[in-house]
């Protein structure tokens, strides 16, 4: 008999197998773009994810949805004005989606502060070693380095190895199953229970959030799809 947690998790991921859609042909331009930068950082992925023994094409799959939306939104961007406020007084004074990965300040912090506090992950402590000496030009460094995109990489590195080891059950899915639930974990961020997660996965508040109105869809989902693409698995079909 499957353990509990376990048969809770693939409640939670069993919302994906409804239905079918066309992400390709949804998003067009966009996709084509996605999968265009996929295709030109592929060496990058390979490689920087291989040094945290991590699968390159999970790590594609969570942030493809996030490419998505960086096509369809980068225009539309103004982020100077906030990065200014997190650079010069913190958090409280400018969270804000930067690069194509669209990580936040925020992120990057609760990765760095369970990094230094568990010795489970001292292979990341690199990612969060400074030059700068002052909180606010730390913050500067870790805003240049969020507009990197090798830093990106090192980041979903560092988020899917820590979501490996806050939730094992993990080990116990299939790669399809884990492609959902880290995706679900990576669009609404870290430290969330079980009930939150699950109710977020089954919520299409993808690409604009929660309070539009209009025609959305489920990041996970999305996800799922493009690990399929880029895989040529059949399960969770």
């Amino acid at each position: 008999m499957l353990p509990k947690k376990i048969i809770y998790l693939l409640c939670l991921l069993s919302f994906s197998n409804v239905g079918a859609t066309d992400y390709r042909e949804v998003w067009g331009r966009e996709y084509r773009q996605a999968e265009v930068f996929i295709q030109g950082h592929e060496v990058a992925f390979e490689h920087l994810t291989g040094l945290f023994g991590v699968d390159a094409r999970q790590a594609m799959a969570v942030v493809f949805p996030e490419l998505l939306r960086y096509s369809l939104l980068k225009d539309f961007f103004e982020t100077e004005a906030v990065e200014w406020g997190y650079v010069n007084f913190g958090l409280g004074y400018g969270d804000f989606s930067i690069g194509q990965f669209q990580m936040k300040p925020s992120f990057i912090e609760d990765l760095e502060e369970i990094v230094c506090r568990d010795d489970r992950f001292q292979m990341f402590l690199p990612l969060f070693s400074y030059d700068a000496i002052s909180e606010k030009e730390i913050r500067q460094e870790r805003v240049v380095r969020l507009q990197q995109v090798g830093y990106q990489i090192k980041y979903l590195s560092c988020f899917i190895t820590l979501a490996r080891a806050v939730y094992p059950a993990l080990a116990s899915l299939t790669p399809v199953e884990t492609i959902e639930f880290l995706a679900v974990m990576y669009n609404a961020g870290l430290g969330k229970s079980i009930d939150t997660y699950k109710a977020l996965a089954r919520r299409p508040s993808f690409p604009y959030g929660a309070g539009y109105t209009g025609k959305q869809y489920c990041y996970a989902a999305i996800a799922k799809d493009y690990y399929l693409t880029i895989t040529k698995h059949n399960e969770g079909k």
